[in-house]
């Protein structure tokens, strides 16, 4: 979140965010992949992944563990849901289409089928999850 003030008005906007490469599962192997994509354990699904996921960002500095990043966004949803918005019609705008012609850009010596496919359906949980966000007018 950036807070600005600038002749006694106050802004508070959702700042962008940067390099979400372990955050696409980049660290699991094409096996856990396939097999979280497949979803027969319920705890080892793509949405399971996507709960425990964390971000960088603490609800005060006294926390021990960092926000995930839905609660992160529902947190800086709760103070400028105007922001919240605008960043979620950003992401609407994106359809998985288009997610698609952008994670297909990415050579294939860096990035398998596997990794693929779960990369979107990760993209797909988000969004899903992120819409559902406390403090989100729908």
């Amino acid at each position: 979140v950036l807070e600005r003030e600038a002749g006694g008005v106050r802004r508070v906007e959702l700042a962008p965010s940067y390099d979400h490469a372990s955050s696409l599962g980049r660290e699991l192997s094409d096996a856990e992949r396939i097999a979280r994509l497949g979803g027969r354990d319920g705890r080892r699904t793509v949405a399971g992944y996507a709960r425990r996921t964390r971000s960088a960002l603490y609800r005060t500095a006294a926390d021990a563990r960092p926000l995930s990043p839905v609660l992160a966004f529902a947190e800086a949803a709760l103070r400028s849901p105007r922001a919240a918005r605008v960043w979620l019609d950003r992401i609407d705008g994106l359809c998985q289409a288009a997610l698609s012609t952008i994670v297909a850009r990415v050579p294939a010596e860096r990035m398998s089928e596997p990794a693929r496919a779960f990369a979107l359906a990760l993209m797909d949980e988000n969004r899903s999850a992120l819409r559902a966000s406390p403090g989100v007018t729908q």
